[in-house]
């Protein structure tokens, strides 16, 4: 009986005599990846090396028996996201015992002596549902790749490679969670580029977006690691701050970024130019009302409006 395919197969059997008849079958089939293994030991290790399509299990061996190795295959598989058919044969008379054996998970049961026939048909057909199972578990690795990579993008912004609208609010609702629910306070500011649609018109959205970047990365630094800057909308951008202590003022952390922005002019491919932005700011802390996230952002939406009305470059914080 000829089955010619390429999957790979490991035998292990304490028995040398079983282990060559099952390879020299196996062989005799077109199999040519067999590889034999004496003890549970040495054949994880082989997997270890190299996965295999089927392992076939003889159940009474010293050490780790059969069906010992067979759970450790299965958390290996677990670990790699890999599936590994395993058939037990065994010398074992009556039902129960096959009834255990697919009880705990194996994948085929034979009996010696068996007929090598059957043997290269099971091993045969162990290897398919193996390699549809793994042609499954690699196409639902790539979807939950491509997923990734798809709410990466939509949390990201093209232009700044910050995060964007969707992540703030993502985050803020994180924030008022723990605030709420555990202690400490945050602040969430909006800080937007005063002039930045007379810089687009003056100089064109290349310039403009060499500011807006430039803004992105002066607030990043200006912050501490954990504090999140997200670009916000056309020259906005999200500050978040969070504060283990809800005694601690936000207000200097917010000047600071204020600060940063106007101290100095960005310089850009055409020109230097000085840039300044305005701030509209809230705070909570813990024990205070709670507030949605809808509100809060309206509330610093309004205080940022304040904030232009009364000349730009300045803060309004609560």
């Amino acid at each position: 009986m000829v089955l010619v395919d390429d999957f790979s197969v490991i035998v292990v059997d304490d028995m040398q005599f079983s282990r060559t008849v099952v390879a020299s079958a196996l062989k005799g089939s077109g199999c040519q990846d067999v590889r034999l293994a004496e003890n549970a030991a040495d054949a994880l290790e082989m997997l270890n090396e190299r996965t295999a399509d089927v392992v076939l299990v003889d159940w009474i061996m010293p050490g780790m028996d059969g069906l010992e190795l067979l759970e450790a295959i299965r958390q290996m598989d677990e670990r790699n996201q890999r599936y590994t058919a395993v058939i037990m044969f065994t010398g074992k008379e009556g039902d129960e015992a096959m009834i255990e054996a697919f009880a705990h998970g194996v994948d085929d049961y034979l009996r010696k002596p068996f007929n090598e026939a059957e043997l290269v048909a099971r091993v045969y057909a162990a290897g398919r549902m193996a390699s549809l199972q793994n042609t499954l578990l690699e196409t639902a690795s790539a979807m939950e790749a491509e997923n990734e990579q798809l709410r990466r993008i939509n949390a990201i912004d093209p232009i700044t490679q910050m995060g964007n609208r969707r992540y703030a609010m993502e985050r803020l609702e994180v924030l008022l969670r723990q605030v709420s629910t555990r202690y400490g306070a945050l602040s969430f500011s909006l800080v937007d580029i005063d002039g930045l649609a007379h810089i687009n018109e003056r100089y064109g959205y290349e310039t403009g977006d060499e500011v807006l970047r430039t803004v992105g990365r002066r607030l990043r630094r200006s912050v501490r690691p954990l504090d999140d800057v997200a670009r916000w909308g056309g020259g906005c951008y999200a500050v978040l701050m969070y504060y283990t202590s809800a005694e601690r003022s936000p207000a200097a952390a917010i000047a600071r970024l204020l600060n940063v922005i106007h101290r100095r002019g960005i310089e850009t491919e055409q020109t230097r130019l000085p840039v300044t932005v305005s701030i509209g700011a809230v705070s909570l802390a813990h024990g205070e009302a709670p507030i949605s996230s809808s509100a809060l952002v309206s509330k610093a939406e309004e205080n940022l409006a304040l904030a232009k009305a009364q000349g730009k470059n300045r803060i309004i914080l609560n």
